[in-house]
This record gives structure tokens, C-alpha cells and sequence, in this order.
């Protein structure tokens, strides 16, 4: 090295920015061979050292490398920060060991390692989107203790996890302890339930959340529209189908085309050519506009109904 020849010693700084770069171009074993010369020679590691070598193995997926480096931090007196919890944090959900992402948090806690918020943010949305909603609510029933308070985001992502699975009872729950704490659920809350509860047959039930949104000045749009829509006619409900679909027409212009289409294609299945007749004359004088899947929809109805006319004529032969 030109430092050796010239008699200059490289510093920590040096070794750091050395480890550094070669962590970047994935040497990471060069980088942790040249963190035992900086050792040898005298010099002692801080947590910048310890970091990039921490976080050139996360990258990699070397956890076992990681966790060893960190047990070696703590024995030397180094107290790790909060990115090194973030990265490790990091490196065990990319590699879907998350049950080791949070023992690994409460091992830290043990040694007094403070865990900023944002990393139990990360590891709930994590655990949300691994559909694990009720380790999520755990996690956050215990740290709820220590002080912290769950923003509307991961309210939101918990809510969206439980109707996933279907708990939508827990989700509806998880909103009155929102509405308790002073947190008003927003569109998104409302989205997500109505969307539940009309998959799981309670159209009825998402409809009036609809009344809910109202109080709170919030308006539906055309997601929630599809809810509803498709909620009532797998229902079997068409004259409730039809209605609400006019309803969001008049009241907040929402001319969602696949909702109408829904309407359309239940019809067609039931092979009334009359109402589908009407129902779409009815749908067209409020502005609805067929697409080709409309069309394709009716045609459908059509043969349906031919089918239909057929059975009656067989059955009194």
C-alpha cells in the first residue's frame, strides 16, 4: 500500500473506508480478513466498523456471519445502534426469517439496546404482509406498554391483514380501538372493510359503513362502488345491485364501468333478456357507457335465455 511505503499508518477511518468499498463490490470476506489486520495492528473496531461488515453480510444473506459479528460487538464493548438492529432486522425478513427478526429485538433489549419505532413499524408490516395479522397484534400489544402508539398506516396494514385471512369480527375490532384512541379511520380503513365484508356475503353491513364515511366527511369512491356492487350481486340481490350503482351515479358521479358490468353479466347468467333489457336502458339514460365486455355480457344473456326457452319447450313435449 502507498500509506505503508510512505511511512503513514492507515487510521481507523482508513480501514473503515477500505472495508467499506470492498463490501460494496460483495468482497465481503477480503473486508472482514482486512477488519483482523486492522485488529492485529492495534487498532479497535467502533460500531461504523462493525456496521459494514454487518451490512456487506445482510446483503448477502449471511446471517449467521452477522449475528456472530454482533455477539462479537457487544463482548467488545461496543453498544450496537439503531442501524445496526435495522439491518440485521432487514436481513432476516429478506431471507423470510422473521420469527429471528423478533427474537433477535427482544436479545437486544436484553443488553439494553434501544429499538426505535420504525423498526417495529417495519417488522408489523412485515408480519402483516406474510399474513401473520394476530403476531402483528401481539407485538403490538406488547411494545403498546413501553409507549408506543401505532399511526394510521399501520392500523390500516393490521385491518387489511385480518380481512385478508377473513377475521373481519378482529378487524372491526382493531377500528373501535382506533375510534377510541382519538384516530379516525380514513378511506383506505373503509375500503378495505366494505371490501371484506361484501366478499364474505355482508353487503348489508358494508353498506352502512357507508353512513359512518358520511359523519366523517368522507366520501366513497369507485373501489368501494365495486364492493358493493359485486357484493350484492353474488347476493343474488340485483334490485339492490342496481340501485346502489345509481345511487353513486347521482350522488357522488361515480360511472364505474365495472361494476356496471358486474350488473350486467349477473343478468345475463339468469337469463331474463327482459329485465336485462331494461336495466341497461335504465343504466344508459344515466350515463353509463357499455365497453365491449358489456356487449359481450348481454350476447351471453342472450344465448342463456335461448337455453332457457329451449328447457320450457323439451320439458312440455
Amino acid at each position: 500500500m502507498i500509506m505503508y511505503r510512505r511511512g503513514v499508518m492507515p487510521d481507523l477511518v482508513s480501514y473503515t473506508a477500505l472495508m467499506n468499498g470492498l463490501c460494496k463490490e460483495g468482497k465481503v470476506r477480503e473486508a472482514h480478513q482486512l477488519f483482523h489486520w486492522m485488529m492485529d495492528r492495534g487498532l479497535s473496531p467502533d460500531v461504523v466498523s462493525y456496521n459494514t461488515l454487518i451490512l456487506g453480510y445482510c446483503k448477502e444473506g449471511k446471517m449467521q456471519e452477522s449475528r456472530a459479528l454482533l455477539h462479537d460487538m457487544i463482548r467488545n464493548g461496543v453498544c450496537p445502534d439503531s442501524f445496526t438492529c435495522r439491518v440485521l432486522v432487514e436481513g432476516y425478513s429478506k431471507e423470510g426469517w422473521l420469527i429471528s427478526a423478533l427474537n433477535l429485538v427482544l436479545e437486544l433489549q436484553r443488553f439494553g439496546v434501544p429499538i426505535s419505532w420504525d423498526i417495529y413499524n417495519y417488522l408489523m408490516i412485515a408480519l402483516c404482509q406474510e399474513n401473520r395479522p394476530f403476531a402483528a397484534k401481539s407485538l403490538l400489544g406488547r411494545i403498546s406498554q413501553e409507549g408506543y402508539e401505532p399511526n394510521m398506516d399501520i392500523y390500516n396494514e393490521l385491518i387489511k391483514s385480518l380481512c385478508k385471512c377473513n377475521f373481519v369480527a378482529d378487524a372491526l375490532i382493531l377500528k373501535g380501538e382506533m375510534v377510541c384512541k382519538n384516530i379516525k379511520p380514513n378511506l383506505v380503513t373503509y375500503r378495505i372493510l366494505i371490501g371484506c365484508l361484501c366478499r364474505l356475503g355482508r353487503s348489508v353491513e358494508g353498506e352502512s359503513m357507508m353512513g359512518e364515511m358520511d359523519e366523517s366527511g368522507l366520501l366513497p369512491d369507485s373501489a368501494i362502488c365495486q364492493a358493493l356492487i359485486n357484493g350484492y350481486c353474488k347476493e343474488r340481490d340485483i334490485d339492490k345491485a342496481e340501485a346502489l350503482l345509481s345511487f353513486f351515479a347521482k350522488e357522488f358521479q361515480i360511472y364505474d364501468t365495472g361494476s356496471y358490468n358486474e350488473l350486467v353479466k349477473t343478468l345475463g347468467e339468469e337469463g331474463d333478456v327482459a329485465k336485462l333489457m331494461e336495466v341497461q336502458d335504465r343504466m344508459l339514460k344515466l350515463g353509463f357507457a357499455p365497453n365491449s365486455l358489456s356487449c359481450k355480457y348481454v350476447i351471453h344473456g342472450l344465448w342463456n335465455s335461448m337455453k332457457v326457452d329451449k328447457q320450457k319447450i323439451d320439458e312440455k313435449q
